[in-house]
C-alpha cells in the first residue's frame, strides 16, 4: 500500500482551547485502510477517544507538541514501518462492530514507531510562552507599552508580527495569547489617557491670583 504524508507546518500542533489549562494532546496518526499518516493533535476534550481509534481501524502514538521538522522528519522516516502495518492489518467483525487487527509483524513495526518518538530530543519540542508571563520582566502596563511600542492609535498587526520574529530569534516558536495581551495593553493606555484628559486643569497661582493672597486689582492714588 502506498503511503501518503500530510506534513506538519510552522506551530500546528499546539493548540490550547479557551477555558482548557492544559494544551490538546498531539499524537501520530496512521490509517492503515488508506495509509494516510499525519501528526496532529487531539479535537477531544478530557480522555475521549475517537470511535475508529477505539476500534483499532486508525492507530495513534502520542507525541510531544513538535517542531514541524522534527514531526515530518519523523513521519517520513517512519514510512517502512507504517507499511509493514498497512501490510499486517485487516478487518473483523467481532459480532458488534468492524474491529482492526494487527499481524505479529504490524505489532513489532508499531513498537519500533514508539521507540523512535521516545528517543527525540527535548529541543525538538515547540517552545511556547504565555504573551503576558513572556514580557512580565518588562514591569508594569505603563513600562511594557513603551518598552513594546504599543500606544493608543499603533497598528498592533505590525507590532505582533515584529515581536512574534523577535521571540522567534530568542528560541521562542509561539507567544500564546499575543494578540489579547496587546489589545488589553492598548486599552489600557487608552483608558489612562481618557482619564488624564478627564482631571480638572490646577488652580492658578499668578501674582494676580486671590489664591496667592494678592488683590486681582491694585490702585495707584
Amino acid at each position: 500500500m502506498e503511503i501518503t504524508i500530510t506534513e506538519t507546518k510552522g506551530t500546528e500542533l499546539y493548540c490550547r482551547y479557551d477555558r482548557e489549562l492544559k494544551p490538546q494532546t498531539c499524537y501520530l496518526n496512521l490509517d492503515p485502510r488508506d495509509g494516510s499518516v499525519c501528526c496532529d493533535y487531539s479535537g477531544e476534550i478530557g480522555n475521549s477517544v475517537p470511535m475508529d481509534v477505539y476500534h483499532g481501524l486508525r492507530l495513534q502514538w502520542r507525541i510531544p507538541a513538535l517542531k514541524a521538522e522534527a514531526a515530518n522528519r519523523l513521519m517520513h522516516e517512519s514510512e517502512p514501518l507504517f507499511v509493514r502495518i498497512c501490510g499486517g492489518f485487516k478487518e473483523e467483525w467481532d459480532g458488534h462492530n468492524m474491529v482492526g487487527k494487527l499481524s505479529e509483524d504490524a505489532e513489532q513495526a508499531s513498537s519500533e514507531i514508539e521507540s523512535a518518538i521516545e528517543a527525540l530530543n527535548e529541543d525538538e519540542h515547540l517552545v511556547v510562552w504565555e504573551a503576558g508571563d513572556y514580557f512580565s520582566a518588562l514591569g508594569n502596563a505603563q513600562r511594557q507599552a513603551e518598552y513594546l511600542g504599543v500606544k493608543p492609535d499603533s497598528n498592533l498587526d505590525e507590532i505582533e508580527s515584529r515581536l512574534e520574529k523577535e521571540a522567534l530569534s530568542e528560541g521562542v516558536d509561539a507567544l500564546e495569547g499575543l494578540s489579547k495581551f496587546l489589545e488589553q495593553l492598548q486599552e489600557e493606555l487608552r483608558e489612562a489617557a481618557e482619564e488624564e484628559s478627564q482631571r480638572p486643569p490646577p488652580k492658578g497661582g499668578g501674582l494676580g491670583d486671590p489664591a496667592n493672597g494678592q488683590p486681582s486689582n491694585v490702585s495707584v492714588d
